[in-house]
């Protein structure tokens, strides 16, 4: 009998996590400055592509939402900016398949925003923006993961704020 979508992709996080962590954990560890992020930003998603860090929209100070997609290279130390998001959005699910971003759900404008079923796809190498199918309801906060050629939201919360533990999932 095949396992559900959700045992799939908790079986795929399980075996990930405990290969992953030994060798950060052993390896020494200083913390240097870096250069400034071009804007300050919180509850922004963020993904590692081509070694360096794509910083995803969020807030600014004054909780107003941002587009605003900028990379850091620690290789340069220095940030390049990328094509803004679709929208101004926080609290969204990221999760890298090859040289394909998928950003999906959220909360969409300015604090609190309101909960999105939005999904794109952004392609590294072209430098854009792609409308995807939307999730089957709107959920912002939650974990997404690919999984195979599945993509995984896990979690979130629902338009009234509520807490989910429910899993939906497509193949891209």
């Amino acid at each position: 009998m095949e396992r559900p979508p959700f045992a799939r992709a908790a079986a795929a996080l399980a075996l990930a996590v405990p290969l992953a962590l030994p060798a950060f954990a052993q390896a020494p560890c200083e913390w240097a400055p870096a250069a400034n992020a071009p804007i300050e930003r919180l509850e922004a998603p963020s993904v590692v592509v081509d070694g360096r860090m794509l910083v995803l929209g969020g807030f600014r100070a004054s909780l107003k939402s941002t587009a605003h997609v900028d990379a850091y290279d620690p290789a340069t130390n220095a940030w390049s900016r990328l094509a803004d998001l679709p929208t101004a959005v926080t609290h969204s699910g990221v999760a890298l398949d090859d040289r394909t971003l998928w950003l999906a759900g959220g909360f969409v404008g300015d604090h609190p925003g309101w909960v999105t079923d939005a999904v794109w796809s952004y392609d590294v190498d072209l430098d854009q923006w792609q409308a995807r199918p939307s999730l089957p309801a709107p959920r912002g906060s939650g974990g997404l993961f690919v999984v195979g050629r599945e993509l995984h939201f896990v979690g979130g919360v629902d338009v009234d704020r509520k807490m989910l533990a429910d899993v939906a999932f497509r193949d891209p």
